[in-house]
């Protein structure tokens, strides 16, 4: 195993659980996302990261208007 660092495995790899070590974008509406070119499956329970689409910017829910922080 050239190139691993011992102790260092995905748990998730060793158990053979299936799961994705990309992170999952959630736009406005159904539509899902993840990072991982090869990620087939985009459900939450898969991905231990996710996060809104406007933590990268995405514009896919902006209609013009701009939501202010309270």
């Amino acid at each position: 195993m050239a190139g691993k660092v011992p102790g260092n495995e995905c748990s998730e790899c060793l158990s053979e659980r299936p799961h994705c070590h990309g992170t999952l974008i959630r736009h406005h509406g159904p539509h899902r996302q993840c990072t991982d070119a090869d990620c087939a499956h985009p459900e939450v329970l898969m991905h231990a990261l996710e996060l809104d689409c406007e933590a990268i910017s995405c514009e896919c829910g902006d209609h013009g208007e701009r939501r202010l922080a309270i």
